[in-house]
C-alpha cells in the first residue's frame, strides 16, 4: 500500500504540465512553458532560501541593518554601558567603605578607643579603584579618617529661618562652637583630662537622677550601649567637626537623628559599664578626630 502511495505521489510530481500565456483580446498565444510540480517546488525552495539568506546576511554584516535584530546591543554601546556600570559599582563600594569606617570610628570612640586606634581605609581597595577607573579620582581619603570628619560630611544643618523683606541686615560673625559650650552637668569634677593615661575627658560626679544636658546644638549621632562605658550618647555640633560624648548614663532621653539644643536634657546620670565605679558623667570633647581637654573651654565649679 505504501508503495502504491509513493508511486502515485511520484507520478504527480513528475507529470508534465503546459503553461500557456494567451492574449485575452486576440487569443494569441505569446508564450508556452512545460513544467513539472517537482521542478516548481525545488525552484520555490531555492528562491526562498536565497531571499532569507540574503536578508540575514545584510542584517548581520551591514551595520545600518543591525538595529533590525531584536534585542541587538551595539558593541560600542555595550562597552560604554559596561564601563559606566563598573564605575557605579566602584563608587558604591567606595561609599560602603566610607559608611563602615564611619560606624567603626564612632563605635571605637564611644567604646573608649583612643585617637591612634581609628581604623584606616584599605590601601588595596584604593589601588583597585584607581586601576579599574583611571579617569576617576576616588573621593576616599588616603590618610586616617576620623569619625568627626566623616560625620561632618553627612550631618545636615538645622533649618534656617525664612528671609523676609525689610531693611538691610548687618552680618554678624559666627562665634566658634568651642566658645559657646554649655556645662553638661552641675557637679564635682573628680578625674580630669589625662592624655598620657588615655583618659580623654572629665568625670563629673552629681546626685542620682541628675539630668545631663547637651553641651552644643546639633544632631545625635550615637545612642547605644557599650560594654565598657554603658549607655553612651554622642552629639555633633554640625560645624567645625566638633563632637561631644556622654558616657555611663543610666538612661538616654534622645534617639539617633534627633536635633537638640545646647542645655537640653539628653540623658540621666548613671553607673553603667565596666569602667564605671559610681554614678558620674564621663564627658569628652573632640574636634577633627582629636580629643580636647574640656576644662579649657568650660568653667567647672
Amino acid at each position: 500500500m505504501l508503495k502504491e502511495i509513493y508511486e502515485r505521489v511520484r507520478n504527480k510530481l513528475m507529470q508534465v504540465y503546459r503553461v500557456e500565456l494567451i492574449d485575452d483580446e486576440t487569443m494569441y498565444q505569446s508564450r508556452s512553458y512545460r513544467l513539472r510540480p517537482l521542478s516548481v517546488a525545488v525552484i520555490a525552495i531555492l528562491l526562498f532560501m536565497v531571499i532569507v539568506g540574503g536578508t540575514m546576511a545584510m542584517v548581520i554584516y551591514v551595520p545600518v541593518f543591525h538595529r533590525m535584530i531584536p534585542n541587538y546591543i551595539d558593541p560600542e554601546t555595550y562597552k560604554e554601558e559596561r564601563a559606566e556600570m563598573a564605575t557605579r559599582v566602584l563608587r558604591a563600594e567606595e561609599e560602603i567603605d566610607r559608611l563602615i569606617a564611619y560606624n567603626q570610628n564612632f563605635q571605637r570612640l564611644a567604646g573608649g578607643g583612643d585617637a591612634d586606634s581609628i581604623p584606616q581605609f584599605s590601601q588595596r581597595r584604593l589601588d583597585s579603584v584607581r586601576a579599574a577607573s583611571p579617569g576617576i579620582r576616588p573621593s576616599l581619603p588616603e590618610e586616617i579618617v576620623s569619625a568627626e570628619e566623616t560625620e561632618n560630611s553627612y550631618s545636615p544643618s538645622p533649618p534656617s529661618p525664612s528671609v523676609t523683606s525689610g531693611p538691610p541686615m548687618v552680618r554678624i560673625a559666627q562665634r566658634s562652637v568651642l566658645d559657646e559650650l554649655y556645662l553638661p552637668l552641675d557637679g564635682t569634677v573628680r578625674n580630669t583630662y589625662q592624655e598620657e593615661r588615655r583618659h580623654y575627658g572629665v568625670d563629673i560626679v552629681a546626685q542620682e537622677g541628675a539630668l545631663i544636658k547637651s553641651a552644643t546644638d546639633g544632631f545625635v549621632l550615637f545612642a547605644e550601649y557599650s560594654e565598657d562605658n554603658g549607655w553612651v550618647i554622642s552629639v555633633s555640633a554640625g560645624r567645625e567637626n566638633v563632637v561631644t560624648f556622654y558616657k555611663h548614663n543610666s538612661r538616654l532621653l534622645k534617639e539617633v537623628g534627633s536635633y537638640v539644643r545646647a542645655g537640653e536634657a539628653i540623658a540621666v546620670i548613671g553607673n553603667t559599664g565596666e569602667n564605671s565605679t559610681g554614678p558620674h558623667l564621663h564627658f569628652e570633647l573632640w574636634q577633627n578626630g582629636k580629643p580636647l581637654d574640656p576644662a579649657n573651654y568650660l568653667n567647672f565649679p
